[in-house]
């Protein structure tokens, strides 16, 4: 059991590295008033931000990608 887990942690080790090693970038986008109004990932899912007058945040809308279907999901705070 032990020369089993003493290879296995090694390869998790590695296997970890390998999955958080991959990167991608996520465009933002800013109003006048500096406030993120969206982010955007690279497989197309759109997240919109609205404030009210008072720059409190009123709502996060995430649409997704055209690939995966043309749904959205809304959630308010």
């Amino acid at each position: 059991m032990t020369q089993f887990i003493s290879f296995l942690t090694p390869l998790i080790f590695l296997t970890g590295l390998l999955i958080s090693s991959a990167s991608y970038a996520i465009d933002y986008v800013y109003d006048d008033l500096d406030r993120l109004v969206q982010a955007i990932y690279p497989t197309g899912e759109i997240i919109h931000y609205t404030y009210d007058a008072t720059s409190n945040l009123l709502s996060v809308i995430q649409t997704e990608s055209q690939s995966n279907g043309d749904a959205s999901n809304e959630a308010t705070q």
